[in-house]
């Protein structure tokens, strides 16, 4: 006789959302720690529900995919190792070894300003912080939407493929334009401004950028990488229109 379960996923970076936290997923709480994740649920709900393992890892993954779109980093999150817990206190455990996700190791630099009576002014890392939590629960907002999640996936994979990452972001305003019918009706929805759309198609189409679409069209000896500014403003711009959907999908 099993008495409960046990969820543990690893994942790396191990800090990657910098300090504990939590995801809700289909009102069950999954604790977000230093490089793992815990939860514990009744047996008899996994006997009502024997996908219920995969929807929550699912549902984890969302939480770290919400993340990377706001901090542009990539991650590596294991499948759950999952853990019959016996009245005895015997343990039984069935480990999965398939990752989710790409590690790449990033720095920050953090300042505090202190006043003269040692009185914290501000705080760049809890700024940080808390800034993406906020992120975190407005994009939680459309949760379990199919088409928020294609948007999220073709955002990592503008981040493991930098070489061609505005051929990928450009893929973010074709679905939307799709799934409202044309740009004009997705920015209407969206609340998006014509000329931030615009914005985006100059960057990712510029035949100059060889992270662009067009790169073929121009000599080779004019091609050049895309700037620091261009490909910040081209992520800040679908960073902007998934958050926007995201927004859409709540009142909807």
């Amino acid at each position: 006789m099993i008495e409960n379960m046990a969820l543990e996923w690893d994942f790396s970076p191990s800090r990657y959302f910098e300090e504990s936290t939590e995801a809700n997923c289909y009102g069950y709480t999954l604790k977000i720690g230093e490089g793992k994740v815990k939860a514990s649920i009744a047996a008899t709900a996994f006997e009502a529900d024997a996908s219920l393992h995969t929807k929550l890892h699912e549902c984890l993954n969302d939480t770290f995919l919400m993340q990377q779109l706001l901090t542009y980093e990539l991650y590596e999150l294991s499948l759950p190792t999952r853990i019959a817990v016996h009245p005895d206190g015997r343990r039984d455990y069935s480990i999965e070894l398939k990752p989710q996700g790409l590690t790449i190791a990033t720095g920050l630099i953090d300042f505090c300003v202190i006043d003269k009576n040692g009185n914290t002014i501000k705080d760049s890392k809890q700024e940080r912080i808390a800034n993406r939590k906020q992120g975190r629960d407005q994009l939680g907002a459309g949760a379990c939407d199919e088409l928020l999640r294609v948007l999220l996936q073709i955002c990592q994979a503008a981040i493991k493929d930098p070489h061609n990452e505005l051929v990928h972001l450009y893929e973010i305003p074709e679905a939307l334009s799709k799934k409202f019918g044309n740009d004009a009706k997705a920015q209407e929805a969206l609340g998006i401004r014509y000329a931030r759309w615009k914005r985006l198609g100059q960057l990712c189409n510029n035949k100059f950028l060889i992270q662009g679409r067009h790169r073929g069209q121009a000599a080779g000896n004019l091609l050049r990488d895309a700037s620091v500014k261009e490909l910040t403003d081209a992520r800040g711009i679908v960073r902007e229109m998934i958050c926007a959907y995201s927004h859409y999908v709540k009142k909807s």
